[in-house]
């Protein structure tokens, strides 16, 4: 969803999407906002799912309602990128917790200057997940190396959840 792409890349997108039906599309953004400039009028595909990144609660309360909207507009399933977690995120803090997201990713900060993550804030927003029907994947905690924080994610926490899997 940038301005910046060249003339004609996102219509090329489109005609891929649709040449290719059982393909799961999966769409970030950091601008949700823009989803409704950049998708073609008469977009209805099942195999994309629109998803925004959250990196703690102030852009969660900022992005996620513009998504939900977006997401309701194009009846496609709905994702948060919870990754880099940066701080606590619950999904109950917005007046739209009667409508959550489809799936969500947990992911903790990796590299030499990583910022600290708790497991308390995956273990909370799993618990909201359990509760709402929204899916969780757990991808990593928060290490050196991505092959490092999934080595210390607990048996417990090691959910691999997609939308549409039956819970």
């Amino acid at each position: 969803m940038d301005d910046e792409w060249p003339e004609g890349v996102r219509e090329r997108l489109w005609d891929l999407i649709d040449a290719t039906p059982y393909l799961i599309w999966q769409l970030l953004t950091k601008r949700p906002h823009r989803y409704n400039r950049y998708l073609p009028n008469q977009f209805a595909h099942d195999n994309v799912w629109l998803g925004t990144t959250a990196e703690n609660q102030d852009f969660y309360d900022v992005r996620w309602p513009i998504l939900s909207t977006v997401c309701r507009d194009y009846k496609l399933t709905s994702w948060i990128s919870y990754e880099p977690a940066l701080g606590p995120l619950t999904m109950y803090n917005v007046a739209w917790e009667s409508d959550t997201p489809d799936w969500i990713i947990f992911g903790g900060e990796s590299g030499a200057g990583r910022r600290p993550m708790q497991p308390e804030w995956a273990e909370n927003l799993l618990a909201e997940c359990r509760n709402t029907g929204t899916k969780f994947f757990m991808k990593q905690y928060g290490a050196r190396t991505p092959e490092e924080g999934k080595k210390l994610i607990p048996a417990r926490m090691l959910i691999h959840e997609f939308p549409g899997e039956k819970g």
